[in-house]
């Protein structure tokens, strides 16, 4: 499957119908809404977040809408936070400067990978093997054993994926994060946006997310259910929101659990007398043979459990995303705009092609699984589908410069500061010019 295949399936007319009817009622000039409110719903990032929400979840948003009474009121409320909460998601998603942990991460990687993996971890002067990087990086760690534990954190996801590139079959991949290692320290301001979106993805997801992603006694982040290893040049594009991996599932594959031996009772069977005539002649016998007749049977039972026991993984597909000719989740989208997005499609950019170990172009479609190993879980689906929907909505928005969405107070560590984002201003002069030159035209 080509680059021509997207996500949206049989289900897109449904779909725009839905949205269609949405906007109506949120684009309505009533007692619900306010004139900001509005224009925050004829945004384009309403329009991305509808496009990929589960079908169930968008029918319920179009029927509390068209049905007078609290659900329409608590949904119009709420819908212009959720718009806030998706920005602010595409913004964490994007790496940024990276800091002292990523440098130590980048290192140990790069070291693993290129000499194999360490099996035994001396004292610090080990991680401080590559001189300046190295130390510049232990300066943050609160001790030996927590670089210990990110060296072996490393290790564990690199022998769980092969050693390569899970797409590709390249050797010397990356370990990449799946929800930016950058954000372990905005978990305040993670835990308010994924709140905001509790009511498109639902109550019990956001619980689950919250858990994992915003909780401070978690450390999900750290651990190998958030990495993946990515080629070098995969990680670019991943990072630049080029392309995305769809949790389409779990997947399974034998354990491979040997079964009991049965040597000791096929012994016992070659006696020459009969269980029917030992037990005739010794009732207590016949209670023994009863006895060992049900332990029999119940060793049958647990190697046939064996047999069929299987390993849980999870089974990936991966997309190319396209951009459409939006300029940014600001634009505004009339009352009367197209809303299909088949027919806004940018075209592909001809240099972004990446090639297997056996020089095949990487395709939409190729499906790929996962699986733990006793060391290190395989990856998250609940954190792969987050990432899934919001690199989907960045791209639907034309996949602009995450910086428009930088939050303007931000939570370093968890002390809330108001930060100087000059680029943020200058992307946002950039793209009202741009509006305005369009609007003349």
């Amino acid at each position: 499957m080509g680059r021509d295949i997207d996500y949206f399936g049989e289900n897109l007319v449904e779909r725009l119908g839905l949205i269609r009817r949405i906007r109506k009622m949120c684009l309505a000039k009533n007692t619900e809404t306010n004139e900001r409110d509005r224009g925050t719903l004829s945004q384009a990032t309403l329009w991305s977040l509808l496009l990929i929400i589960d079908m169930t979840r968008l029918r319920k948003i179009a029927s509390d809408l068209e049905e007078d009474g609290d659900a329409k009121e608590d949904t119009l409320f709420r819908l212009p936070e959720v718009a806030d909460g998706v920005q602010e998601m595409v913004w964490y998603c994007k790496p940024h400067a990276p800091n002292s942990f990523q440098f130590f991460y980048l290192l140990i990687n790069r070291y693993l990978v290129t000499k194999g993996p360490i099996f035994e971890l001396g004292d610090e002067e080990m991680i401080n093997r590559n001189a300046s990087l190295a130390r510049a990086a232990c300066q943050r760690l609160v001790d030996i054993s927590t670089a210990r534990y990110r060296l072996l954190t490393i290790r564990q996801v690199l022998e769980r994926d092969g050693m390569h590139c899970v797409l590709t079959g390249h050797n010397n991949p990356e370990v990449c994060h799946i929800w930016p290692f950058w954000a372990v320290n905005r978990k305040d301001q993670a835990d308010d946006s994924l709140k905001a979106l509790a009511l498109v993805f639902g109550m019990e997801r956001i619980l689950e997310l919250r858990e994992k992603l915003a909780d401070k006694e978690s450390n999900t982040v750290e651990k190998p259910g958030n990495m993946i290893t990515l080629s070098g040049e995969l990680q670019r594009l991943w990072e630049e929101d080029f392309l995305a991996l769809e949790p389409i599932g779990p997947v399974f594959k034998p354990a491979h659990v040997p079964t009991t031996s049965s040597t000791g009772e096929e012994g016992t069977a070659k006696e020459t007398s009969t269980p029917a005539n030992r037990a005739k002649n010794d009732p207590k016998e016949g209670l023994r043979e009863k006895a060992s007749d049900r332990l029999m049977e119940k060793k049958k039972e647990r190697d046939a459990e064996r047999e069929i026991m299987h390993i849980e993984g999870v089974k990936l597909r991966f997309h190319w995303l396209k951009r459409t000719t939006h300029e940014s989740m600001y634009s505004i989208l009339g009352p009367d705009a197209e809303l299909n997005p088949r027919k806004m499609w940018k075209d592909w950019e001809d240099n972004i092609v990446v090639h297997d170990v056996d020089g095949r172009p990487l395709e939409n479609g190729h499906v790929l699984g996962i699986f733990p190993t006793s060391q290190a879980e395989a990856p998250d689906m609940e954190i792969l589908r987050l990432r899934w929907d919001v690199l989907r909505m960045h791209a639907l928005t034309g996949g602009a410069d995450p910086v428009l969405y930088a939050p303007d107070d931000d939570y370093e560590d968890g002390r809330r500061v108001s930060v100087d984002r000059p680029k943020k201003v200058r992307a946002l002069e950039a793209l009202k010019d741009n509006q305005t030159e369009a609007n003349n035209h």
